[in-house]
C-alpha cells in the first residue's frame, strides 16, 4: 500500500480541485494551510506562489487592474437586499464610481488577492462594473 499523504500532500490536492474548479478561495485558503503546517517545505511555498501568480493572471484578463474604476450596478435599496459577505459588504462600500481598485486595495483590511477575489465575484454578479 501507498504511505498515507501528509496533511499538506492533501490541501494541495485540494487547492488543484479547487482551482480546476475555479473556486479561487478555497483554492488560496487550502494553500495556505498547507503552508502553514509545513512552513520549511519549499515544495509547497513554490507551488504556492505559482498557483497565486495564475490567479493574478486570471483575474487581470477579467479587467482587474489597478486603474480600473470601480461602479456600482445596482441601486442603494438592491444593495441593502443582498446576501453579501462581510468581505463583499466591504468592498461593495468603497465602490463610489471614482475609487479604483488600487486604491480599494490600499483601505482593505484583506490581502491585495483576496480583495481582488471578492471584487471579481462582484463584477460576475453583476453588482460592480469596471471601467
Amino acid at each position: 500500500p501507498a504511505p498515507p499523504a501528509s496533511a499538506a500532500a492533501r490541501l494541495l490536492q485540494q487547492a488543484d480541485e479547487a482551482l480546476s474548479r475555479r473556486r479561487w478561495f478555497e483554492a488560496v485558503t487550502h494553500l495556505r494551510n498547507a503552508c502553514s503546517l509545513e512552513p520549511g517545505n519549499q515544495a509547497i511555498a513554490a507551488r504556492s506562489r505559482e498557483v497565486e501568480a495564475k490567479i493574478h493572471s486570471d483575474l487581470r484578463r477579467a479587467g482587474i487592474v489597478d486603474k480600473a474604476v470601480a461602479h456600482l450596478n445596482v441601486s442603494f435599496d438592491e444593495l441593502t437586499k443582498l446576501d453579501a459577505s462581510p468581505k463583499a459588504g466591504f468592498i461593495l462600500s468603497r465602490v463610489n464610481g471614482s475609487y479604483d481598485v488600487q486604491s480599494i486595495l490600499k483601505i482593505s483590511p484583506m490581502s491585495p488577492l483576496e480583495a481582488k477575489l471578492v471584487i471579481l465575484e462582484l463584477l460576475e454578479g453583476g453588482q460592480i462594473r469596471l471601467s
